[in-house]
């Protein structure tokens, strides 16, 4: 049972990731994915507090990386709820700075 979990992630991740993609306006970063269905989010932007870059061993490989947005927002044991996630994007550090300075 528990090999059953681990392919149904690795299936919804893979079909997960042809279904997403990332903007940018003037005034908000736009989110959007989903497996069978599209969901959208959005973060304005004055609501960024914080913004972080990974690059795991597997993206070095394929140079890839994730971006992180948090805002103020908590859940109810304090704890700071990330707004947005870009995940395996090409260059993240450049997208960082392209980003950054929106």
């Amino acid at each position: 049972m528990p090999i059953f979990f681990c392919i149904w992630n690795l299936f919804s991740k893979i079909k997960s990731h042809s279904q997403t993609y990332y903007a940018k306006t003037n005034k908000r970063l736009i989110f959007r994915g989903g497996i069978r269905g599209n969901t959208y989010e959005s973060i304005y932007e004055g609501k960024v507090t914080k913004s972080i870059v990974k690059v795991s061993f597997f993206d070095v490989i394929f140079r890839t990386g994730s971006i992180t947005f948090n805002t103020d927002q908590r859940d109810s044991e304090g704890n700071i709820i990330a707004a947005g996630k870009m995940i395996s994007i090409p260059n993240p550090h450049a997208a960082y700075q392209e980003i950054h300075y929106f």
